[in-house]
């Protein structure tokens, strides 16, 4: 999976599973409607506040002695929680109900093109 620049449109959580309706640019003005399902969601936070009063984020910052965020997904292995970033600069944070395997992918989402 290849998210250079993805918009996300809305979250729909629904028995541990969580939907997110997002558009995957790949030019200008031309985009791909899809969904991401990621399993045994435990819970999830979104925010558009562009990091502004995330302290969280700025924790996580510091911890992986970063200056910026440059990519769409981070993982913290520790607190078992995914970070995304989207171009609107919405953060969206998603914490799991048990630890992941990070490196086998396809037992915590699903990807769909509509």
């Amino acid at each position: 999976m290849k998210l250079d620049n993805i918009v996300i449109d809305s979250l729909e959580y629904k028995n541990s599973l969580l939907y997110i309706f997002y558009k995957n640019y790949y030019g200008y003005e031309k985009y791909f409607n899809k969904v991401l399902i990621l399993k045994d969601v435990k819970n999830f936070t979104y925010t558009i506040e562009e990091l502004a009063y995330h302290t969280e984020m700025y924790g996580f910052l510091n911890e992986l002695e970063l200056e910026a965020f440059t990519r769409v997904f981070y993982r913290n292995k520790k607190l078992n929680k995914l970070y995304i970033f989207d171009a609107n600069y919405s953060v969206t944070i998603i914490e799991f109900s048990k630890k992941m395997s990070w490196r086998n992918q396809k037992r915590w989402w699903d990807e769909i093109q509509i």
